[in-house]
């Protein structure tokens, strides 16, 4: 058996910390071990000399294919000089293996009890700090590796180069961090100049007297710009003044839409402005306003594109439905004869807790500006007559089905796909159609 060379005791310090003291042959104090935890909540055993000094740390390791675990001792430049490794043998029971970095055995410590029952662990030959030429006895701790009779393979600690490697990744994190919010915040300015910008157009085009038709019946709309995305208007619609304040936002989301006459009291309605696309802003709408004392129903689609054209629909309180539009139809109009094919939902935009779905169908034949067809709903028998009208790629039709009551559609044709809103009595949806 090795020459006794010291030992460990477990201790409590006035403020209730603990740690462990380290002890010589003679029993002289040589030096402390503390359990400490980094900023990234690695722990790790520093060890001191008898004066206070740091002069090392000690971490747990685990091998390659966790069939060992092990104390791995560095000094105080986190040079590595040695491990420990709990062991057992039939004569010697259960005790802790000191290795050099060459994994040589230089030593062992077996866990002790005094005769007053003081729990402590005896070193034999010399240990892994030995190998540095430090005079203190380095232990790792923990929970069974402080010196009260349990294994030190429980402790959890971490050398120099691991805790420098942790704050390096944390600055390489931090710096990622900071430059990709850096440039999330420039791609969201880009955005908002890129708006402000196409909102400045939209001010500079919209603002004047625009001239249009309703169901035979002259519309004139004077626009005004208010300030940054805000613009008012007063539109002679049917031979009955009405004012109209709207807002054109960015990205979807719902609003108020602002609709009064000149002798009744302002009236409040859901509206919605789809994101601003290469077509141009699209600001889908409804609402009811006072005309010689009935209520007429007014909804549709106001699209600013490259023409400036605004499309809408209306319905009167009596249920005669229309359609109004402003601007100038440029170019030859869109070829939608054919059949098509698709759905329309009655809620949708306008409420959408109460969104149902019909599919049907349309057979189209267009003769220039004008076309003629059939609607019929898909697992229904039977089918009515339409009739509607074509500028460019905007289309307005309206038939009569089921129980008498015409039901009004406007919308738009790109490529093999309509879409746009409908309008009867008192009920309001969207459309969409794909050619077959």
């Amino acid at each position: 058996m090795s020459e006794k060379s010291g030992h460990s005791e477990k201790k409590t310090s006035l403020f209730g910390n603990e740690y462990i003291q380290h002890y010589d042959k003679d029993g002289n104090k040589c030096g402390t071990s503390e359990e400490k935890t980094t900023l990234f909540g690695q722990t790790y055993t520093q060890h001191y000399s008898e004066n206070g000094d740091k002069c090392g740390i000690s971490e747990e390791k685990t091998s390659f294919l966790e069939t060992k675990h092990y104390t791995q001792f560095y000094d105080k430049d986190g040079n590595k000089t040695g491990t420990s490794e709990p062991k057992e043998s039939f004569l010697r029971g259960k005790y802790i293996q000191h290795f050099n970095e060459e994994h040589e055995k230089i030593g062992y410590s077996e866990n002790k009890k005094s005769i007053l029952g003081t729990k402590f662990r005896q070193h034999h030959g010399a240990h892994p700090r030995d190998e540095s030429k430090k005079k203190i006895v380095q232990t790792s701790a923990s929970n069974n590796d402080s010196g009260d009779g349990t294994s030190a393979s429980n402790t959890s600690s971490s050398g120099k180069n691991f805790i420098l490697w942790h704050v390096f990744a944390g600055l390489f994190l931090i710096l990622t961090y900071f430059f990709w919010q850096q440039w999330l915040n420039k791609q969201a300015k880009e955005a908002e100049e890129k708006w402000k910008n196409e909102v400045k157009i939209i001010a500079s085009k919209v603002p004047g007297k625009w001239l249009g038709h309703a169901s035979n019946t002259v519309v004139t709309l004077y626009l005004t710009h208010l300030y940054g995305d805000r613009f008012s208007a007063k539109v002679n619609f049917r031979g009955s003044d009405q004012e109209l304040q709207m807002d054109f936002g960015k990205g979807n989301y719902s609003t108020s839409l602002f609709l009064t006459s000149r002798l009744h009291a302002p009236l409040y309605f859901p509206i919605t402005i789809p994101a601003y696309n290469k077509n141009g802003v699209v600001l889908i709408f409804r609402g009811k306003f006072a005309n010689n004392g009935k209520r007429d129903v007014f909804c549709g689609q106001l699209i600013f594109d490259q023409n400036w054209k605004i499309l809408g629909s209306f319905q009167d309180s009596d249920g005669s439905v229309g359609y109004w539009s402003v601007g100038e139809c440029d170019g030859m109009p869109s070829n939608i004869s054919g059949n098509w094919e698709g759905k329309w939902e009655r809620g949708g935009l306008w409420n959408p807790l109460e969104v149902n779905q019909t599919r049907f169908k349309l057979s189209l034949k267009q003769e220039g500006k004008v076309f003629v067809g059939k609607v019929s709903y898909i697992g229904s028998r039977g089918s009515s007559s339409l009739r509607g009208e074509i500028c460019g790629d905007y289309i307005n039709f309206k038939y009569r089905y089921g129980d008498g009551v015409v039901r009004e559609y406007v919308g738009q044709a790109a490529g093999d796909h309509i879409s746009g809103t409908w309008s009867q009595n008192n009920s309001f949806g969207t459309w969409t159609v794909s050619r077959k």
